[in-house]
Protein backbone atom coordinates (compact mmCIF):
# COMPACT_ATOMS: atom_id res chain seq x y z
CA UNK A 1 0.00 0.00 0.00
CA UNK A 2 2.90 2.35 0.80
CA UNK A 3 4.34 1.84 -2.72
CA UNK A 4 1.00 2.75 -4.30
CA UNK A 5 0.77 5.92 -2.22
CA UNK A 6 4.29 6.87 -3.19
CA UNK A 7 3.45 6.32 -6.89
CA UNK A 8 0.31 8.43 -6.55
CA UNK A 9 2.23 11.16 -4.73
CA UNK A 10 4.89 11.11 -7.47
CA UNK A 11 2.19 11.49 -10.12
CA UNK A 12 0.60 14.38 -8.23
CA UNK A 13 3.97 16.16 -8.04
CA UNK A 14 4.92 15.52 -11.68
CA UNK A 15 7.65 17.70 -13.14
CA UNK A 16 6.00 20.12 -15.60
CA UNK A 17 9.23 20.33 -17.66
CA UNK A 18 9.38 16.59 -18.33
CA UNK A 19 7.05 15.49 -21.18
CA UNK A 20 6.92 11.90 -19.92
CA UNK A 21 5.98 13.10 -16.47
CA UNK A 22 3.20 15.24 -17.93
CA UNK A 23 1.93 12.34 -20.04
CA UNK A 24 1.92 10.01 -17.02
CA UNK A 25 0.08 12.58 -14.97
CA UNK A 26 -2.59 13.13 -17.63
CA UNK A 27 -2.99 9.38 -18.16
CA UNK A 28 -3.31 8.77 -14.43
CA UNK A 29 -6.04 11.37 -13.98
CA UNK A 30 -7.79 10.24 -17.15
CA UNK A 31 -7.92 6.62 -15.93
CA UNK A 32 -9.24 7.70 -12.51
CA UNK A 33 -11.83 9.99 -14.14
CA UNK A 34 -12.97 7.26 -16.55
CA UNK A 35 -13.30 4.62 -13.82
CA UNK A 36 -15.28 6.95 -11.56
CA UNK A 37 -17.46 7.99 -14.47
CA UNK A 38 -18.20 4.41 -15.54
CA UNK A 39 -18.97 3.29 -11.99
CA UNK A 40 -21.27 6.24 -11.38
CA UNK A 41 -23.03 5.88 -14.73
CA UNK A 42 -23.63 2.18 -14.12
CA UNK A 43 -25.10 2.96 -10.68
CA UNK A 44 -27.29 5.72 -12.12
CA UNK A 45 -28.58 3.45 -14.88
CA UNK A 46 -29.38 0.66 -12.41
CA UNK A 47 -31.00 3.06 -9.96
CA UNK A 48 -33.13 4.87 -12.57
CA UNK A 49 -34.40 1.70 -14.21
CA UNK A 50 -33.76 2.86 -17.79
CA UNK A 51 -34.51 0.50 -20.62
CA UNK A 52 -31.68 -1.20 -22.49
CA UNK A 53 -31.95 1.17 -25.49
CA UNK A 54 -31.76 4.25 -23.29
CA UNK A 55 -28.84 2.73 -21.37
CA UNK A 56 -26.93 2.15 -24.61
CA UNK A 57 -27.71 5.70 -25.77
CA UNK A 58 -26.39 7.11 -22.49
CA UNK A 59 -23.26 4.98 -22.74
CA UNK A 60 -22.65 6.30 -26.28
CA UNK A 61 -23.06 9.89 -25.10
CA UNK A 62 -20.78 9.21 -22.14
CA UNK A 63 -18.15 7.66 -24.44
CA UNK A 64 -18.30 10.71 -26.72
CA UNK A 65 -17.85 13.03 -23.72
CA UNK A 66 -14.88 10.99 -22.52
CA UNK A 67 -13.35 11.05 -26.01
CA UNK A 68 -13.85 14.82 -26.21
CA UNK A 69 -12.23 15.34 -22.81
CA UNK A 70 -9.38 13.02 -23.83
CA UNK A 71 -8.84 14.99 -27.02
CA UNK A 72 -8.75 18.27 -25.07
CA UNK A 73 -6.28 16.86 -22.55
CA UNK A 74 -4.08 15.40 -25.27
CA UNK A 75 -4.19 18.68 -27.20
CA UNK A 76 -3.03 20.58 -24.11
CA UNK A 77 -0.21 18.10 -23.46
CA UNK A 78 0.98 18.24 -27.07
CA UNK A 79 0.82 22.06 -27.08
CA UNK A 80 2.84 22.28 -23.87
CA UNK A 81 5.39 19.81 -25.18
CA UNK A 82 5.67 21.64 -28.52
CA UNK A 83 6.04 24.96 -26.69
CA UNK A 84 8.86 23.54 -24.55
CA UNK A 85 10.62 22.21 -27.67
CA UNK A 86 10.33 25.64 -29.30
CA UNK A 87 11.75 27.33 -26.20
CA UNK A 88 14.71 24.92 -26.10
CA UNK A 89 15.35 25.47 -29.83
CA UNK A 90 15.22 29.24 -29.37
CA UNK A 91 17.71 29.02 -26.49
CA UNK A 92 20.05 26.83 -28.56
CA UNK A 93 19.80 29.22 -31.51
CA UNK A 94 20.57 32.20 -29.26
CA UNK A 95 23.67 30.42 -27.90
CA UNK A 96 24.80 29.46 -31.41
CA UNK A 97 24.23 33.02 -32.66
CA UNK A 98 26.28 34.40 -29.77
CA UNK A 99 29.14 32.00 -30.58
CA UNK A 100 29.06 33.04 -34.25
CA UNK A 101 29.05 36.72 -33.25
CA UNK A 102 32.04 36.17 -30.95
CA UNK A 103 33.96 34.28 -33.66
CA UNK A 104 33.24 37.01 -36.22
CA UNK A 105 34.45 39.62 -33.76
CA UNK A 106 37.62 37.62 -33.09
CA UNK A 107 38.17 37.24 -36.84
CA UNK A 108 37.76 41.02 -37.31
CA UNK A 109 40.28 41.76 -34.56
CA UNK A 110 42.77 39.26 -35.99
CA UNK A 111 42.24 40.60 -39.52
CA UNK A 112 43.11 44.16 -38.41
CA UNK A 113 46.19 43.13 -36.44
CA UNK A 114 49.63 43.64 -37.89
CA UNK A 115 50.92 40.79 -35.73
CA UNK A 116 50.93 37.21 -36.91
CA UNK A 117 48.05 35.44 -35.12
CA UNK A 118 47.35 31.76 -35.53
CA UNK A 119 46.04 28.74 -33.66
CA UNK A 120 46.99 25.08 -33.96
CA UNK A 121 45.22 21.92 -32.96
CA UNK A 122 46.67 19.33 -30.58
CA UNK A 123 48.59 17.75 -33.48
CA UNK A 124 50.29 21.03 -34.39
CA UNK A 125 48.21 21.69 -37.52
CA UNK A 126 47.11 25.25 -38.24
CA UNK A 127 43.41 25.91 -37.56
CA UNK A 128 43.37 29.73 -37.76
CA UNK A 129 45.68 32.03 -39.70
CA UNK A 130 45.22 35.80 -39.92
CA UNK A 131 46.07 38.18 -42.78
CA UNK A 132 49.41 39.25 -41.24
CA UNK A 133 50.43 35.57 -41.09
CA UNK A 134 49.52 35.24 -44.76
CA UNK A 135 51.72 38.22 -45.62
CA UNK A 136 54.67 36.97 -43.56
CA UNK A 137 54.56 33.41 -44.95
CA UNK A 138 53.51 34.38 -48.44
CA UNK A 139 50.82 31.72 -48.40
CA UNK A 140 47.03 32.16 -48.39
CA UNK A 141 45.04 31.01 -45.37
CA UNK A 142 43.06 28.36 -47.23
CA UNK A 143 46.32 26.64 -48.29
CA UNK A 144 47.86 26.80 -44.79
CA UNK A 145 44.94 25.50 -42.73
CA UNK A 146 45.56 21.87 -41.81
CA UNK A 147 49.33 22.12 -42.47
CA UNK A 148 52.00 21.56 -39.81
CA UNK A 149 55.08 23.74 -39.23
CA UNK A 150 57.18 21.23 -41.14
CA UNK A 151 54.78 21.50 -44.10
CA UNK A 152 54.69 25.29 -43.95
CA UNK A 153 58.45 25.76 -43.51
CA UNK A 154 60.11 22.83 -45.29
CA UNK A 155 63.81 22.38 -44.64
CA UNK A 156 63.70 24.42 -41.44
CA UNK A 157 64.41 23.01 -37.99
CA UNK A 158 61.04 23.43 -36.24
CA UNK A 159 62.07 21.80 -32.96
CA UNK A 160 62.03 25.16 -31.10
CA UNK A 161 58.55 25.86 -32.45
CA UNK A 162 57.36 22.44 -31.32
CA UNK A 163 58.90 23.03 -27.88
CA UNK A 164 57.01 26.33 -27.60
CA UNK A 165 53.81 24.56 -28.65
CA UNK A 166 54.36 21.93 -25.97
CA UNK A 167 54.95 24.67 -23.38
CA UNK A 168 51.66 26.35 -24.36
CA UNK A 169 49.80 23.03 -24.12
CA UNK A 170 51.26 22.21 -20.71
CA UNK A 171 50.54 25.68 -19.30
CA UNK A 172 46.97 25.53 -20.68
CA UNK A 173 47.15 29.24 -21.54
CA UNK A 174 48.00 31.28 -24.57
CA UNK A 175 51.59 32.38 -24.82
CA UNK A 176 53.44 35.02 -26.82
CA UNK A 177 56.69 33.94 -28.40
CA UNK A 178 59.04 35.66 -30.81
CA UNK A 179 60.28 33.10 -33.31
CA UNK A 180 62.41 33.50 -36.41
CA UNK A 181 61.16 31.98 -39.63
CA UNK A 182 62.63 31.91 -43.07
CA UNK A 183 60.01 32.75 -45.63
CA UNK A 184 60.15 33.35 -49.35
CA UNK A 185 61.17 36.93 -48.59
CA UNK A 186 63.94 35.89 -46.21
CA UNK A 187 64.12 36.00 -42.40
Amino acid sequence: MGEKLSLVSQLLRANPNNPRSIGCRVSFFYIIFTLINLILLERILIWSGFSFAKSVSLLIVETMVILLLSAILLYNVVCRYARSICEVNQERKAVADEKVRALLMLDSIAACSTDCIFTKDINGCYQFFNKAAEVITGRPRDKVLGMSDQDLFPGMDVSLVKANDERALKSNTSITVIERFYTIEGE
